[in-house]
This record gives structure tokens, C-alpha cells and sequence, in this order.
């Protein structure tokens, strides 16, 4: 992956603090803490799904960015992302089939199945790397000169990156809606406390979406 070792390593950084993060908010949930909170303040309960897959997510990316903090083999994290691909397409297809009987929004799963496949595609390259040892993306691109994959590759590439933009642009929009809403309430309280832990997440979505874009414009 072509690109500046300081804008790799913030990123990187980044990436495990947005991990930390999800871990967090998910164990203070889980343990109750932020329960209790809500009852005082309206905290929203964010997605426990999206907070464990981004948290995965952040952890796999920041070995791609910085080869020197990969924690588990590549062959690992293609069967988690794969199922989440299994997972969240389930899902999205019983969102669109059950309606608004299903909690939470109904495009979430849809979008999560775009950043598992993403993440699956960004770490075939780093396969032949656990094989070779070179650099993954280049190794990979080298290996697969002869299949035809690497005049397809950056098409796919430069594909999910649109589709992560369009993520944006969906998160982005949902969190203005979310600081209308709690605007239009009235509620000092709720403006303060009612969406920040929506808005943090969808902070964390969005820096996560733009760099999984960086990396694939780099594969591109």
C-alpha cells in the first residue's frame, strides 16, 4: 500500500481508538452502566452488532495500515468477515421482509454487509503476503498477473469505495436528522445527553468508512 508512513500510522491509531471505542460502549452496556445513565439523561442505546463489528474491523484494519500490529492470521479475519457477511445479509434480507417490525434502521445491515465484503476484498492480498512474505498488496498484485484479477481488482476497488462514500453520506445524513430531532424536542437534557452516543458512533462510522475508502482508492 502506496502512501505516507505518518499518515498511515495516525490512521492506523485512529483505528484502534475507534476499536477501543466500540469495546467500551459495548461492555458499559453490557454491564449496565450506561442503563442506568439513560434513565437520568435519554441515552440511546446504540447497535451492539455495529459496535462489535467496527471494533473488529478496527483492529483488522490497523495491521493492514501498520503490518507491525496485525494480532491475528489473514486467514482469521476472511472467516469473521465472511460471516458477517452471512450475518448481516440475513439480516438486511429480514429488515427488508419483516419491515418496521425489526428494530433500528432498516439500510444498517445492507451497509454492513458493504464494509465486510470491503474488508474480506482489502485482506486477499495479504493472503499471498502470509505465503511470500512481501508486501501484501503488492505480492498479491504480482501473484495475480497472470489470472486476469489485476485489471478487475481496482474496478472493484474503486466499486466499494463508491458504495462506502454513499455510506457516508447515508450516516451523515441520519446524524443530522438525529441533532434535529433533539433540537425540535425543547429538552436542554436530551440535546445534551439524548443523541451523543448515536453521534459518537456515527463519528466513529464515518472516520472508519473514509479510511476503509482510503485503502481501497490505494488498491485501486
Amino acid at each position: 500500500m502506496t502512501g505516507p508512513l505518518w499518515l498511515h500510522a495516525a490512521l492506523a491509531s485512529l483505528m484502534i481508538v475507534i476499536a477501543a471505542d466500540c469495546a467500551i460502549r459495548r461492555g458499559l452496556f453490557r454491564f449496565g452502566i450506561f442503563r442506568r445513565a439513560e434513565r437520568r439523561l435519554r441515552w440511546r442505546r446504540p447497535e451492539f452488532e455495529a459496535d462489535g463489528l467496527h471494533a473488529l474491523m478496527g483492529v483488522a484494519m490497523a495491521g493492514m495500515l501498520l503490518p507491525q500490529l496485525r494480532v491475528l492470521p489473514t486467514q482469521v479475519w476472511e472467516a469473521v468477515f465472511s460471516l458477517g457477511v452471512a450475518w448481516f445479509g440475513w439480516r438486511a434480507f429480514a429488515a427488508r421482509t419483516a419491515g418496521s417490525r425489526l428494530p433500528g434502521p432498516r439500510g444498517a445491515p445492507f451497509a454492513h454487509v458493504i464494509e465486510c465484503v470491503a474488508m474480506m476484498f482489502m485482506l486477499l492480498p495479504a493472503v499471498d503476503d502470509a505465503v511470500g512474505g512481501s508486501h501484501p498488496i503488492s505480492a498479491a498484485m504480482a501473484g495475480m498477473s497472470g489470472s486476469g484479477l489485476v485489471s478487475v481488482a481496482p474496478a472493484v476497488a474503486l466499486l466499494l469505495a463508491l458504495c462506502l462514500v454513499g455510506y457516508v453520506v447515508w450516516t451523515t445524513d441520519a446524524l443530522a436528522s438525529t441533532r434535529a430531532g433533539g433540537s425540535a424536542g425543547g429538552s436542554a437534557v436530551a440535546v445534551a445527553g439524548g443523541a451523543l452516543a448515536p453521534r459518537l458512533a456515527a463519528f466513529s462510522t464515518i472516520a472508519m468508512t473514509l479510511t476503509m475508502g482510503y485503502m481501497l482508492i490505494q488498491m485501486a
